[in-house]
């Protein structure tokens, strides 16, 4: 599992992901999930998520 946050300060979930695998490691099942936050939370985020999370177009992962 692995989840994405908001900040240290204040902590939201932004995205959560999960891979599912048998003893072996091999995969069996993935899902992702992105939580929607109003247009003023996101422009509070740092300079980091802003970077990160803008359009893929725009060098960012597109969250």
């Amino acid at each position: 599992m692995d989840l994405e946050f908001t900040s240290f300060q204040n902590p939201k979930i932004l995205e959560c992901a999960v891979i599912i695998t048998d003893k072996d490691l091999n995969e069996i099942q993935r899902k992702e999930w992105v939580v929607h936050f109003d247009e003023e939370t996101i422009s509070e985020l740092g300079e980091w998520h802003q970077n990160a999370f803008k359009d893929i177009d725009d060098g960012g992962n597109g969250l």
